[in-house]
C-alpha cells in the first residue's frame, strides 16, 4: 500500500505540533539568551559575602522580564544553595507550573514559626501542575540564617500529574552556630538542575521564620534582602560563608529564562583553606531556662561556640559563673544560691591555641505568671445537654503556683477548679463540664477561662481566654434548622453504634453525651419528632 503525504497534511500534523507545544510554554522563538555571571572575588574566607551578578540579553538587547536561577555548589554534583532571582521584572504571564505555598511547620505540618538552634525545621512546600499533562519537576529548599548563611539545602524529583498538586515536607536540622533572629526559607520548582541545563518554571516562594535561643533573644547582622526587581537584564543574589567552609573551588551555575527562551553559564570561585592572621574562635553560649530562680539548676550550652576554621576544633571551655564559682565543659549546670544580677563569663580555647570569650548577664529572680493558653470547645450545643470544655494552663513563672481557674459561659460560673502546685514552666490540661439545662436557645454564647490573679503576677493580661460564639439549639435539632424531622433522625441513624474513636464520628448524633450513638441518641430524637421551636 502507498501512502501520500499531501501539503496539507502535513500543514496540520505541524499545527497539531505547534499547538501542543504551546501548551507546554515552550516558545520556538529563534536563538537563545545570552548569560554572563560573575562573582565579586575570585577567591573568599570564611564568613564572608559572596555575591553572584550578571546580565542576560536577547539579539544584545537587555531582558526586561525574566528569572535567572543560580545554583552553588562544593562540587559539580552537590549543591550548597538555589535560589530564582528576577532579570528586571518577574514575568507578568501564567505558570504552568508554580508554587502554591511555603510553611514553616512541626512534624504534623502544623503551622510553627520558630525553632531553637539545634532543633529540626520543617518546610511544607505545595506545587501544582496548572497544565493537562504531566510533568517532570525539581522541588528545592534552602534555609538562610540571619547573618545569611545557607545553613541546609534539600530537593526531590517527581512527576506531578495534570492538574493536580504535590506536597514536600522535608526536616531541616538548625545548625547550632546559626544567628538567631529573622530566617528565611526559599522554594523553588525548575524544569532540572541548573548544571544539567534546568530553568525556573515560576518564581521562587519565600518564608520567615524565627531562629532562637532558649531565651529567644535576637542576634545577628540584619538580613540581606534580595529585591524584587533588578534593572533591566541584571540578576544579583548573595550569601555569606560559614564559620567552616570546605576550601577549594566552588561552581555557580546560571539558566535564564524569559518568554520561552533559555541560556545558560557557569563561572567559579575558591575559598580559601587559610585566614590571614589565624582567626581565634568564637564564643557563644545560651543558657536554660530563661527566667531562672535561686535554687534552680541553670544549664549552661556552648555547643554554637565555632573555631572558625574549616578542620580547626575547640579544645577546652572555661566559665566564671559570676558567684566566684567557676567550671569546665561544653555543657555545665550551675544553681545560684541567692537573687541578683550574674556576669557570666565564657572563654574558649581552639586546637591552634588561639582563644576567644563572651559574657552575658543572667537575670536571677524569682517571677510568678500563670496563663490560660488555649480553650477547646464545641461550637455547636444543645439545651439540656453535657458540654466538654478543654482548657491548657501554664505557670510561665519560675516558682511552683497554687490558684484557681473558673471557667464562665457568658457571665455565669460553670465551675470552679483548684490547681495545686504547678511546677514552674509545666503545662496543665484541665476539664469543665457545662449543664446547659435551662439556657435560651436558639442563642449563641461565649465561654471564658479564667485563673485568678496570684500576687505579683507580671503579666495579668493573659490570665483569661474567650472562646466564641457556641450556637446553643433544641436537643434534637441535629440539621439545625429549628423543626425536629426525618433529616434529623438520618444524620443519627446512619453512624449507629459509630464510637468517638472512629472517622465517621459526629458529636452532634451523640444526643446523649456518653462517647456512642446508640438507642439512647435514637429516642432523644424520634420521641421530640415534628416538634418545631
Amino acid at each position: 500500500m502507498r501512502i501520500v503525504i499531501t501539503r496539507k497534511f502535513m500543514m496540520y500534523f505541524l499545527l497539531a505540533i505547534l499547538i501542543m507545544v504551546g501548551m507546554m510554554n515552550v516558545s520556538f522563538s529563534a536563538g537563545s539568551l545570552e548569560v554572563t555571571a560573575l562573582t565579586d572575588k575570585s577567591y573568599y574566607w570564611l564568613r564572608e559575602i559572596v555575591n553572584v551578578h550578571g546580565n542576560v540579553t536577547y539579539n544584545s538587547e537587555p531582558v526586561h522580564e525574566g528569572l535567572a536561577a543560580i545554583e552553588i555548589g562544593r562540587t559539580p554534583s552537590t549543591t550548597l544553595s538555589l535560589r530564582s532571582v528576577p532579570v528586571g521584572a518577574v514575568p507578568s504571564e501564567s505558570w504552568g507550573v508554580e508554587i502554591l505555598s511555603l510553611v514553616p511547620c512541626d512534624a504534623g505540618g502544623n503551622l510553627k514559626n520558630n525553632f531553637k538552634r539545634g532543633d529540626c525545621a520543617y518546610f511544607m512546600v505545595t506545587v501544582r501542575n496548572n497544565r493537562m499533562f504531566p510533568n517532570e519537576v525539581l522541588i528545592t529548599i534552602s534555609i538562610y540564617d540571619n547573618d545569611t548563611i545557607p545553613l541546609k539545602f534539600t530537593s526531590v524529583k517527581t512527576t506531578i500529574d495534570p492538574e493536580e498538586t504535590f506536597a514536600f515536607m522535608p526536616g531541616l536540622w538548625i545548625d547550632d552556630w546559626a544567628s538567631p533572629g529573622d530566617a528565611l526559607v526559599y522554594a523553588n520548582v525548575l524544569t532540572d538542575w541548573p548544571r544539567n541545563g534546568g530553568y525556573p518554571y515560576s518564581p521562587e516562594k519565600q518564608a520567615t521564620f524565627g531562629i532562637t535561643e532558649v531565651d529567644e533573644s535576637v542576634y545577628g547582622q540584619g538580613f540581606l534582602e534580595t529585591t524584587l526587581q533588578a534593572p533591566n537584564g541584571t540578576f544579583e543574589a548573595s550569601l555569606r560563608l560559614s564559620p567552616e567552609p570546605p576550601p577549594g573551588h566552588y561552581f555557580v551555575y546560571v539558566t535564564a529564562y524569559s518568554q520561552g527562551r533559555s541560556g545558560f553559564t557557569a563561572t567559579a570561585f575558591m575559598v580559601n583553606s587559610t585566614y590571614p592572621g589565624s582567626p581565634p574562635p568564637r564564643a557563644s553560649f545560651v543558657y536554660e531556662p530563661p527566667k531562672p530562680n535561686y535554687g534552680m539548676e541553670i544549664e549552661f550550652d556552648a555547643s554554637s561556640s565555632t573555631a572558625e576554621g574549616y578542620g580547626d576544633s575547640i579544645t577546652s571551655y572555661a566559665w566564671d559563673f559570676g558567684d566566684l564559682l567557676n567550671g569546665t565543659g561544653k555543657i555545665v549546670r550551675h544553681t545560684y544560691s541567692d537573687e541578683g544580677n550574674y556576669t557570666v563569663v565564657l572563654n574558649v580555647t581552639d586546637s591552634e591555641g588561639l582563644w576567644n570569650t563572651t559574657s552575658r548577664i543572667i537575670r536571677v529572680k524569682t517571677i510568678h505568671d500563670v496563663a490560660v493558653i488555649s480553650i477547646q470547645c464545641l461550637d455547636m450545643i444543645y439545651s439540656d445537654w453535657s458540654v466538654t470544655i478543654s482548657a491548657i494552663i501554664k505557670n510561665k513563672g519560675n516558682t511552683p503556683e497554687t490558684f484557681n481557674v473558673t471557667a464562665y459561659y457568658n457571665n455565669s460560673v460553670i465551675e470552679v477548679l483548684t490547681i495545686s502546685q504547678l511546677s514552674a514552666f509545666e503545662e496543665l490540661t484541665v476539664t469543665f463540664t457545662w449543664d446547659t439545662a435551662g439556657i435560651i436557645i436558639p442563642a449563641n454564647y461565649t465561654v471564658k477561662i479564667e485563673a485568678d490573679m496570684i500576687p505579683d503576677d507580671v503579666n495579668i493580661t493573659n490570665n483569661n481566654l474567650i472562646y466564641e460564639p457556641i450556637l446553643a439549639r433544641l436537643l434534637g435539632d441535629v440539621y439545625y434548622d429549628r423543626h425536629i424531622d426525618i433529616y434529623d433522625v438520618v444524620r443519627v441513624t446512619r453512624i449507629y453504634n459509630a464510637t468517638s474513636t472512629e472517622p465517621r464520628w459526629d458529636p452532634q448524633a451523640d444526643l446523649r453525651p456518653d462517647g456512642q450513638i446508640n438507642i439512647y441518641d435514637v429516642v432523644k430524637v424520634t420521641g421530640i419528632y415534628g416538634l418545631e421551636y
